[in-house]
C-alpha cells in the first residue's frame, strides 16, 4: 500500500506540480484582495460632509444616477451604512463592476478601481490567464486545467498525509520540526515533509473546494454535501444575468462592517459555505493570514518534492 501511495503522490506532483506552485502563489496573492480593494477605493469612504447632511431618498438617487449615466442600465443601488460612506450602483451592463455616487447630492464619484496586478493574480488563479470567452459560465483549457489541478492536489494532499504518518515517537519528533544544521538536501527534505502537513487542513480545504469554479458537476456535488437545494445553485454567470433580466432597480441597504452577516438568501447558504472555505474568509482576519502562509507553502512544495526526486533519480542513476 505504502509503495503505490509512493508512486500516486510522486508522479502526480510532477506532473501538476508547476499548475498547484502557480495556483497557490496566485491564490496566496488575492487572499487580501478585499482588504485591498478598500485601501486602492479609500477614496469613497470617509467622504466629507456636514453634520446636517442628510440621505437623499433612494429612488429620488436612482433617479440622479440614471440621468448621469444615460448610456447604462441602473439595476441595484445600494445606500451606505454610513453618510461618510458613498453610495454604491451597478449596472445591467457592467456586471459587478460598481459606481460610487454621493448619497447625499448624487454626484458620481467614480468607478471601482482594481490593481492590475490583482486582476493578473486572479485571472492566472481562475483559468492560468486563459480566459473563457465567457468568464463565468464558459469552459477554457485553463479552467479545465485548474479544476483537474485542485482535484491531483486533493490526492497529492492525502497520499502525502499517509505516507507522513510517523511509525514511533522518534519519527514522528523528525516528522514535526525542521532540522536546519543537517546539511541543504535535509533541510529541504524536512520542509517538504513538515511544512506540507502543518498546511496540510487549509490546503485541503482550498482544493477541495476549488473544483467548484471549474467544473458544474462539481459544485452540484459539493451543494449536496453541504445540504444545499441543488435546483437553487447559482451559475456562475447568474449574477450578470440576472442583471440583464432586471426592469426595475432594486434598492439595498450596507450592512454595518463591524457585524457578521448569515447570508441564506435564495437557499445559497450552501454556495456561501463553499465560498468562505475556499477563501478562509470563515474566521476572519486570522483564518486569512493562515491560508496565505498555507498558499506560500503550497507553492513551494511542488519545487522541493522536484529537487526531491531529481537527487533520488540522480543518485540511482549515476
Amino acid at each position: 500500500m505504502r509503495k503505490i501511495m509512493l508512486l500516486l503522490h510522486r508522479w502526480l506532483g510532477i506532473v501538476f506540480g508547476v499548475f498547484i506552485s502557480i495556483i497557490c502563489l496566485t491564490g496566496a496573492m488575492i487572499v487580501f484582495q478585499d482588504e485591498i480593494k478598500t485601501v486602492i477605493n479609500s477614496r469613497f469612504h470617509n467622504l466629507s460632509i456636514s453634520s446636517d447632511a442628510v440621505a437623499l431618498p433612494p429612488d429620488s438617487l436612482a433617479v440622479l444616477v440614471q440621468t448621469q449615466a444615460d448610456s447604462l442600465t441602473l439595476v441595484e443601488l445600494q445606500m451606505p451604512y454610513r453618510l461618510t460612506d458613498a453610495a454604491v450602483a451597478q449596472f445591467a451592463e457592467t456586471g459587478r463592476k460598481k459606481l460610487f455616487v454621493s448619497a447625499v447630492t448624487g454626484e458620481v464619484l467614480g468607478w471601482e478601481r482594481e490593481a492590475k496586478l490583482l486582476t493578473f493574480a486572479k485571472n492566472a488563479h481562475r483559468y492560468l490567464l486563459n480566459v473563457p470567452s465567457e468568464p463565468h459560465e464558459g469552459m477554457s483549457v485553463g479552467r479545465f486545467i485548474v479544476g483537474t489541478t485542485a482535484i491531483a492536489f486533493t490526492l497529492i494532499l492525502l497520499t502525502g498525509l499517509f505516507l507522513w504518518f510517523p511509525l514511533n515517537k522518534k519519527m514522528l519528533r523528525n516528522r514535526l520540526t525542521v532540522a536546519t544544521g543537517k546539511g541543504w538536501h535535509r533541510f529541504l527534505y524536512d520542509s517538504h515533509v513538515v511544512l506540507g502537513f502543518y498546511a496540510l487542513v487549509f490546503l485541503l480545504l482550498m482544493s477541495l473546494t476549488g473544483p467548484s469554479w471549474s467544473f458544474h458537476w462539481y459544485r452540484a456535488g459539493a451543494m449536496k454535501v453541504l445540504g444545499g437545494d441543488v435546483s437553487l445553485m447559482e451559475h456562475h454567470g447568474q449574477f450578470e444575468q440576472e442583471q440583464q433580466e432586471r426592469t426595475e432597480v432594486r434598492f439595498t441597504q450596507a450592512h454595518d462592517p463591524n457585524e457578521k452577516v448569515v447570508h441564506n438568501e435564495h437557499g445559497l447558504q450552501a454556495q456561501r459555505i463553499l465560498f468562505t472555505l475556499h477563501t478562509g474568509t470563515w474566521g476572519g482576519l486570522i483564518t486569512k493570514i493562515l491560508y496565505f502562509l498555507a498558499a506560500l507553502i503550497g507553492a513551494c512544495l511542488p519545487w522541493t518534492g522536484y529537487y526531491l526526486w531529481w537527487k533520488r533519480t540522480h543518485k540511482a542513476t549515476k
